[in-house]
Order: C-alpha cells, then sequence, then structure tokens
C-alpha cells in the first residue's frame, strides 16, 4: 500500500553556523541562486526574525511517503521584492527532493528585507503538505 504524501516541520527558526557545500539555479528566486547546505546548523527557535543583513531563517523538515524522483515545490511567500529580471514577485519557488532536510532564505541584499510575514509552504502534486509562518520585523 502507498504511504501518504507527509511533512513534519522538525525545528524552525534563524539558523547558525550554517555550513553550504554547493549552490544550483533557482530562477524564481529574488537572486536566482539556492545554496545548498549542511543540516548541521544551530537553530534559535523563534517566530519573529530581525530584518538585518546575513540573518538566514527557515525550517527543519522531513519528506514521508513520497516516492524517489518525486519533487516536492518549496513556496515561500513574501511581501514583494525586486525580481532577478524586473519586476517584483511575492513568492520565490524552490525544488526539494524527498531526502531534502532544510529550506531557508538569508537576506544577501537590502532589497529583500521585506518586513511582514513570511511563509515556507511545502507541495507535492499540488496538495499542501505542511507551512510554517514568520514574521520579518522591520531593519533597526
Amino acid at each position: 500500500m502507498a504511504q501518504i504524501p507527509r511533512c513534519t516541520i522538525l525545528n524552525s527558526g534563524i539558523f547558525r553556523d550554517v555550513e553550504t557545500y554547493g549552490s544550483r539555479e533557482a530562477d524564481v528566486t529574488p537572486g536566482g541562486v539556492e545554496f545548498l547546505m549542511h543540516p548541521r546548523a544551530s537553530i534559535e527557535q523563534v517566530d519573529r526574525v530581525p530584518g538585518r543583513l546575513g540573518v538566514m531563517f527557515g525550517v527543519v523538515h522531513r519528506f514521508d511517503g513520497i516516492p524517489a524522483g518525486g519533487l516536492i515545490a518549496a513556496v515561500i511567500r513574501h511581501p514583494p521584492l525586486p525580481a532577478k529580471g524586473g519586476g517584483t514577485m511575492s513568492h520565490s519557488l524552490l525544488r526539494k527532493e524527498p531526502d531534502s532536510s532544510a529550506t531557508s532564505f538569508r537576506f544577501d541584499r537590502l532589497d529583500e528585507i521585506a518586513p511582514g510575514e513570511w511563509t515556507f509552504e511545502f507541495q507535492y502534486e499540488s496538495h499542501i503538505l505542511c507551512r510554517k509562518t514568520f514574521v520579518v520585523e522591520k531593519p533597526a
């Protein structure tokens, strides 16, 4: 019997001491790049995130019941941000493999710091599996 696709949020907040090991194109993001990181980062559990350069926040997750080769859509809904090709965007889209363990966003440029609600939402075959919302605060 096939398993029902599920997502469990294991931890969430501000990621500290992050070690990245690569990157890949992510066209539907403000910078056009997704950085790949090891899941060993320590996490400060918060729902409110300070809007300042270098802050990385997000979720540690586990996906179950998704077949090998299945792709999960990680949708990050956020206030309008400048899009790489011009204009603005109110969501970023990343692809996640079933063995993926974390999804985050890091403020690398001042124009990416947009105060308000930021929601990390994971979808498989157009069904929402789980979501987590943060509030990004105005820069001090």
